[in-house]
């Protein structure tokens, strides 16, 4: 999905929902579902021809002709949900990528996803568990804390590694009881996403 497309989508879904509950408020009895549809259906109708809708047109058409099966009004949440849930994920990714990728440039170690049969025989290496922030955001709701395991040759690069990862400026925190240290050179470490 493009930002404008996104920001279009978001933006139509606030509007709309402002709309209706500024509609609500102003109204003397209690609104029902089906009167809170008639209002949003009534609105999606006159947007559809709009300009700045016109990236969207496909979805409008798509809610006025299930507006009678569905509440419009929590297709609205949902689908301005979707999107805001998307930017997050998508942020976090890009942030855990800058991270591995400053992590690997100024430490030269080399990043790969975590596998049990290499991790044995590899040493300066950081291994990344594949799809942690999307399994996280699908469980919980949020990135939470990310997992890395290090395989190094010797103490002296484990002690580089918490060092620049202890100096680090960017979305992600290091704590001091979130790194496990093994007698053969290998650490997991956990990062807290702070974003």
């Amino acid at each position: 999905m493009n930002d404008s497309y996104k920001s279009c989508v978001v933006a139509f879904c606030h509007n709309n929902l402002i709309s209706l509950y500024l509609h609500v408020s102003e109204s003397a009895r209690h609104v029902t579902t089906d009167g809170r549809n008639a209002f949003v259906l009534k609105r999606l109708k006159a947007q559809l021809k709009r300009p700045e809708n016109k990236i969207i047109k496909k979805e409008i058409k798509t809610m006025i002709v299930g507006a009678g099966k569905h509440d419009l009004e929590k297709q609205l949440i949902n689908l301005a949900a979707i999107i805001e849930d998307n930017n997050y994920l998508a942020d976090a990714e890009s942030s855990w990528h800058k991270l591995l990728m400053e992590l690997h440039n100024q430490t030269g170690f080399e990043i790969e996803p975590y596998n049990n049969k290499t991790e044995q025989n590899k040493g300066n290496t950081v291994f990344v568990i594949k799809d942690e922030i999307f399994d996280n955001i699908q469980s919980s709701g949020k990135v939470g804390t990310l997992s890395i395991f290090f395989a190094s040759s010797s103490k002296e690069h484990q002690v580089t590694l918490i060092e620049y990862l202890s100096k680090l400026r960017s979305d992600f925190t290091l704590l001091p009881e979130d790194i496990e240290i093994s007698t053969d050179h290998r650490m997991l470490i956990r990062l807290n996403y702070t974003r």
